[in-house]
C-alpha cells in the first residue's frame, strides 16, 4: 500500500497551492519562491484567499437606526471593493510570474476565527497540496506584535502540508526529509517526491542515530556496504521499515540522486540547518 502511494505521487505533475494574501509586501514572496523552484508554472493552481476582520459589535445588534444601517452598508461595500482589490493585484502578479489566469482562484471571507484556522479548514476542503506561509521576519518581539504564524498553522493544519518560507532567496538545489521511526516519515517523502518530481532537486534522507560515532552517506539506488552493515544494528533495524518502503518505490526521477545520511546528533543539526529546504 506504501509502495503504491509513493509510486502514484510521482505520476502527479500539477501542484495545487494555498495563499493567504493581505497588504503586506511579503505576502507573495511565496510564489516568487514558486517561480524558482518550479521551471514551468502553467501546471501550478492556486487559491488566492483574503480574510478580512469582522464588523464592530454594535453593528450587529438588532434595532439599528437608518443611519447606523447606512454607516454598516457603506462599511460592508467598502471592505468588500478593498478585499477584492487585494486578490485582483496578487492575481495579476501571479500572472506576471507565469501562472495561467484560469488556474487561479480567488477566495474571499469574513474572518470569525484565527487566518490560519480559515486557511487550514479551506485547504481540507478544497484538497489543496500545500499551504504557503511566509515566515515573519525578525526576532521574538517582531513575531509577537505581528502575529507568528507558524504554531497557529501546525495547530491547525493536521491534514495538509505547510510551507513555510523564510528569506527573498532561496536554495532549491538540495531538500532534507529528517526520518524517525514514524508515519510522518513516509508522509513527507511522499509528498516530496510528488512536489519536487522535475525540480532537479536532491533530496537527502537524514536520521540520527545516537549510538553511532560517525556518519554514513550513500546513495538510495545503490546501498553503500557501510549502510546495509548499518540496516543491521538495533537501530538500522528501528528505522528500516520507514526507508525501505521509500527505496523500493524507485522515486526517480525526482529521487534519483537522492542519499540516505546517518549521522551523529551533531551532523545531523548541522545537515538541517545548512539546507534550506527541509522537511
Amino acid at each position: 500500500m506504501l509502495d503504491s502511494e509513493l509510486e502514484g505521487a510521482m505520476e502527479r505533475q500539477y501542484r495545487h497551492f494555498l495563499l493567504t494574501v493581505d497588504e503586506s509586501p511579503d505576502c507573495l514572496r511565496p510564489m516568487r519562491f514558486l517561480a524558482t523552484l518550479y521551471p514551468e508554472l502553467r501546471e501550478v493552481h492556486v487559491l488566492l484567499c483574503h480574510f478580512y476582520a469582522p464588523l464592530a459589535p454594535i453593528y450587529r445588534q438588532p434595532g439599528l437606526s437608518p443611519s447606523m444601517v447606512a454607516q454598516k452598508e457603506a462599511l460592508v461595500s467598502a471592505r468588500q471593493e478593498h478585499a477584492r482589490a487585494i486578490l485582483d493585484k496578487a492575481r495579476h502578479a501571479l500572472i506576471g510570474l507565469g501562472v495561467t489566469a484560469e488556474n487561479i482562484q480567488l477566495h474571499t471571507q469574513e474572518r470569525s476565527v484565527s487566518e490560519a484556522q480559515h486557511s487550514c479548514s479551506l485547504a481540507s476542503v478544497k484538497r489543496v497540496d500545500g499551504v504557503l506561509v511566509p515566515k515573519t521576519l525578525g526576532g521574538k518581539l517582531d513575531g509577537f506584535l505581528r502575529g507568528d504564524p507558524i504554531p497557529a498553522h501546525l495547530r491547525h493544519c493536521l491534514a495538509k502540508p505547510v510551507w513555510f518560507l523564510e528569506g527573498a532567496h532561496i536554495d532549491t538545489n538540495q531538500a532534507v526529509i529528517g526520518m524517525v521511526d514514524q508515519e510522518a516519515s513516509l508522509r513527507a517523502a511522499r509528498h516530496a517526491g510528488s512536489m519536487l518530481a522535475g525540480c532537479g532537486t536532491r533530496i537527502d534522507l537524514v536520521h540520527c542515530d545516537a549510538h553511532m560515532d560517525w556518519s554514513i552517506i550513500s546513495e538510495l539506488t545503490k546501498p553503500s556496504p557501510q549502510l546495509l552493515a548499518w540496516e543491521k544494528t538495533p537501530g538500522g533495524q528501528l528505522i528500516l521499515p520507514y526507508l525501505r518502503p521509500i527505496i523500493a518505490a524507485k522515486l526517480s526521477p525526482t529521487m534519483i540522486n537522492a542519499r540516505a545520511a546517518m549521522a551523529t546528533g551533531f551532523e545531523y543539526k548541522a545537515t538541517v540547518k545548512q539546507t534550506e529546504i527541509s522537511m
